[in-house]
């Protein structure tokens, strides 16, 4: 399928379907080699980590540069520079970036079920009735009941504080640090 695709879609072949072919060879990539598939099986393209697990730099998938430095620095790349967020998470204490993840995926689940014959060929359908956990309405997933839990101030609850300090002229250094309280 991949070798059918790849020719289809080759950029020699059809000069407007560069993007697909890098998406098909990056399809292939990842589900030829069992160890990456699995990987994406279980977590998607994300990966474990959640911020680009295939590959870092070149190679057709994973973080940019500039990606990585937003990683590290915030949105703003280098001590937030052109950063409008900077002063807003240097007050907070987060450094996060402002960019949203997608939700992990859950685990598979399998169910058996006996059909006949007859019944895959006439296309018979049937309902399943599953159980799914679902996150508490009341508490968010917190464990608490509404308005009990607050949130750290100091750290808007990530635990970790930012703090920068001048150590020359027009040098900065930003440092996290375990939030005291």
């Amino acid at each position: 399928a991949y070798r059918k695709l790849a020719m289809q879609y080759h950029p020699d072949k059809n000069l407007d379907a560069g993007d697909k072919f890098k998406d098909i060879r990056h399809a292939y990539e990842i589900l030829s080699d069992p160890e990456s598939r699995e990987i994406y099986d279980r977590y998607g393209e994300d990966g474990p980590g959640g911020g680009g697990g295939f590959g870092f730099g070149g190679g057709g998938g994973g973080m940019s540069q500039e990606e990585m430095f937003a990683h590290m620095f915030g949105s703003g790349g280098f001590f937030g520079v052109g950063d409008e967020d900077f002063h807003h998470n240097h007050r907070s204490g987060s450094s996060t970036s402002s960019r949203r993840t997608k939700p992990k995926r859950g685990e598979d689940i399998s169910h058996n079920l006996n059909v006949t014959l007859e019944d895959l060929f006439n296309g018979k359908t049937t309902k399943l009735s599953l159980e799914k956990n679902v996150i508490c309405g009341l508490c968010h997933g917190k464990g608490g009941k509404a308005n009990a839990i607050k949130k750290c101030t100091t750290c808007d609850g990530g635990g970790v504080k930012l703090v920068v300090r001048q150590i020359g002229p027009g040098m900065m250094q930003q440092m996290q640090v375990t939030c005291p309280q």
